[in-house]
């Protein structure tokens, strides 16, 4: 019986595991993945940016990827008014670094002429990510 229990304890614990560090996901944002590149994008657009720091190990990072990016209202708030970019922290630690990022989800706005704006750091779910990212854009 103490066996079947540790197996059943251990078989949830793999699929839970393995669900929240899984890199498929239903995330319907396109992502740039380039700073520079959407730095320039943003300058000739006068779009803002958002870039959102993140990492394959962050669970938080994860439940966003199947929440608040699979969200089709945020999808196409970032689609038509902003230049969205995903770092990943790990891929790129210069660029986490050199704004100073050092827990994840981590998204921080720029305006079109690369000032930055508001940060959020935590997990945020797509009812409190749309506002937030429609007064950005206002200012």
């Amino acid at each position: 019986m103490i066996v079947v229990i540790l197996f059943l304890g251990m078989a949830t614990f793999y699929v839970w595991r393995t669900n929240m560090t899984s890199n498929e996901g239903p995330e319907l944002v396109t992502w740039g993945h380039d700073l520079a590149q959407a730095r320039a994008e943003a300058a000739k657009t006068g779009k803002p940016m958002l870039v959102y720091f993140t990492a394959s190990w962050c669970g938080p990072c994860q439940m966003m990827k199947k929440t608040t990016w699979a969200d089709r209202t945020v999808a196409d708030e970032l689609a038509e008014h902003w230049i969205a970019v995903k770092i990943d922290v790990d891929d790129q630690p210069e660029v986490a670094r050199r704004f100073n990022v050092n827990s994840v989800p981590h998204m921080q706005i720029f305006g079109s002429d690369g000032s930055p704006g508001a940060a959020k750091i935590a997990y945020v779910p797509a009812e409190e990510i749309i506002p937030w990212l429609q007064q950005a854009r206002v200012r």
